[in-house]
This record gives C-alpha cells, structure tokens and sequence, in this order.
C-alpha cells in the first residue's frame, strides 16, 4: 500500500523544514513545490512552526495534485511534534506523530518519548480496506466486497534518541554550523530507520549532503543534497534517484515568520 513518492516528499518536507526555522521566531510558516523527474509541480508541502509559553508544535503536511494524486492512491502524509523548550532554548520533543492516508488505507505511528527513563514507545494502528469482486451467477454481475482490517504493534524502540526528525535540526544547527568541510555527523532521532541520520558538509558553501535509511525514501543512495542561505534556511534540496525514474526536487516558494 505505500506509495513512495509521497512518502519521500514529506519525509523531505520535515527535513527541510526543520533545518528552515529559527528559534526565536514565534511562528514560522514556509510553502514548497515538489516536482519529479520531468514532471513539474506535481505536489506541495505546508509547514508550520510556533511556540508559546515553554511550548511548541512542529507541523509538516504534503499532499500530491493533478494526476499525480491519482496515480498515487491520493497519498497524503503528515507528520507533527509537539514538545516543551527548556532553558537553554533546546526543544524537548514529547511526541511525535505520522498520518498516512491513501485510498483505504490509514496509518497512524507515534513516538512517545519516555525522557526520564531514556527510551522511547513506538505504537502502529493501521486500517486497510480491502476489496474483493467476485461474480454473481443471480445478478449477472461483478460485486464489490469490502473486507475490513486493523492491525496494531507497540513495542520501545532499540535505539535511544532526544530527537524526532521534526525536532532535529532545530537542536543540531550549532553542530551543522561548526561541521568541517567533508566531515560527517550522526545524528539520532526517532521516526528515522534505526534512529540515525548521517549529515555530511560538502565543500561548496552551505551544501549538505544527508544520508536516511533507503527503506524510507525508496532511493538508489538515500542522498539528500540540501542548499541552505545563510541563515541555515533551505532554499532547494534533491532527493537523488527515486524508485528508478528520477530525482525528486524540492524549491522554497516563500517563508514568513511573525510573533
């Protein structure tokens, strides 16, 4: 039931978006364009950041058009942190939560992170619609049945991490910063596969390369080349070679803070 693309471009979208804001902004709100290979604005991501009173919530949404959104079962992909920030400014995640939708089919994942004790509890809900045709010797008709299922797993993660991949690169612009040319960093955040995200600094300036479990991205590599402007906010990324046919590209449209 996944649809590749979609999950890419918004397992993108929270990475960019992420690496886009800046803590002292109250709110953040950025919109991208997606396109794939030599189809052009197949798709858009809305991203919002804001904080209030030691809190903050992180939302990323992506959504496919046109024909697109056809051939993709209307995939559509959503993903939410919510935490506090401490003194130092850091955030805390204290959930994170993915939706994916597409035509029957529904899934819920959340993290819940158990920062006192150091691990965090991953639960699944998942809801298929299955539809079977079989022949009516009565009617003289093909009938449609639908055959509900749902399915549920929890269990805590292997791995430890403070982050989620929303709240990140909010909390790693410090280490992105000081990276030396050529060096790599892991990085450890839930929602990733097996909670790591390798980032390494190319030679031209403010050029990253970031290296995600190919299981999430359906990619040759899993590269993700992202230019950022000076103030560390994205202005164009590339999710090199997806599913065979091509990359998918992403290109800030605008970005607007307020209080």
């Amino acid at each position: 039931m996944e649809t590749p693309l979609l999950t890419a471009a918004a397992r993108l979208s929270a990475l960019l978006f992420a690496l886009t804001a800046s803590l002292s902004a109250v709110t953040l709100d950025a919109e991208y364009s997606l396109s794939y290979g030599i189809f052009p604005a197949i798709g858009t991501t809305t991203l919002h950041y804001e904080s209030a009173d030691g809190r903050y919530r992180i939302v990323a949404e992506a959504r496919l058009h046109g024909l697109a959104a056809i051939l993709a079962h209307h995939h559509t992909e959503r993903h939410i942190s919510i935490g506090a920030i401490d003194a130092k400014g850091r955030l805390v995640p204290q959930r994170y939560e993915t939706l994916r939708t597409m035509d029957g089919f529904r899934r819920e994942r959340s993290y819940l992170f158990e920062q006192r004790h150091r691990y965090i509890i991953f639960e699944e809900h998942v809801d298929i619609q299955r539809k079977e045709k079989h022949f009516d010797p009565q009617t003289m008709h093909y009938v449609e049945t639908v055959h509900p299922e749902k399915m549920f797993y929890r269990h805590i993660e292997l791995y430890q991490a403070k982050d989620d991949l929303l709240s990140l690169y909010f909390n790693g612009r410090e280490t992105l910063s000081a990276l030396p040319v050529g060096e790599t960093f892991n990085f450890a955040a839930a929602g990733a596969e097996h909670g790591i995200v390798k980032v390494t600094r190319q030679v031209l300036p403010l050029h990253f390369i970031f290296l995600l479990d190919q299981d999430i991205f359906r990619s040759k590599q899993g590269e993700v080349y992202v230019v950022t402007d000076e103030a560390l906010y994205v202005k164009s990324a590339i999710l090199k070679d997806v599913f065979l046919f091509g990359d998918l590209k992403v290109e800030r449209e605008w970005l607007r803070t307020g209080p």
